[in-house]
């Protein structure tokens, strides 16, 4: 098992946004935050890898359930060379445990699945890889207008593949089948993932 430890810069820096909305964000006056039955769509990208369209739904004024569709294609001018398709889906929730008019903070659970050919293997050949994620995403949500939210996502996640190991950023196989991320979000977007989504 592989543990990927980076700078914190991002968690604190989430943190000590937290901390200077915490007294707007214990108010609980909710206008925009609240989402039941609302539907949005936009972008988002999972810590654990997954991003592209973003599909929501408001079960509750409180909880958000989210999906997430990523479709990549690459074509090579060599016609000895195959494509490259790529599929990510994921699949949370999101609760809000804190709100205000016009931001919230939730915490929630994902699990994501990407498939399709990339890396390398020790021989350098192309690999094809089927790897599996679990997420516990923390959401920071600001709302500008009643029909747009922006956030920011940071977090814990997983990462499951072949024994031979999973897809990491530099496009390459790691050591082994599992890496864990722990508010790094695996040496990427140190600030955390930013997403976009458009509610009626």
């Amino acid at each position: 098992m592989r543990t990927v430890h980076r700078p914190m810069l991002g968690p604190l820096f989430v943190l000590a946004a937290l901390l200077v909305a915490a007294p707007a964000l214990a108010q609980t006056t909710r206008a925009s935050a609240e989402l039941g039955r609302k539907k949005g769509v936009g972008y988002a990208r999972a810590i654990g890898g997954t991003s592209g369209l973003s599909f929501s739904y408001g079960l509750t004024d409180h909880l958000i359930a989210e999906g997430l569709l990523g479709i990549r294609y690459v074509a090579f001018e060599s016609e000895e060379t195959q494509p490259e398709f790529w599929l990510d889906l994921g699949l949370g929730v999101h609760f809000q445990v804190l709100q205000a008019e016009n931001a919230a903070f939730t915490a929630g659970g994902r699990v994501n699945v990407l498939t399709g050919p990339a890396g390398t293997d020790a021989d350098g050949a192309t690999a094809d890889v089927t790897q599996f994620g679990a997420d516990i995403p923390f959401r920071v949500w600001w709302w500008p207008d009643e029909h747009i939210s922006l956030h920011v996502e940071t977090g814990i996640a997983f990462q499951f593949g072949p024994e031979n190991g999973v897809i990491t950023r530099d496009g390459r196989l790691s050591e082994n089948g599992m890496q864990i991320s722990v508010f790094d979000n695996f040496g990427s977007d140190i600030f955390g993932h930013i997403g976009m989504t458009f509610w009626w």
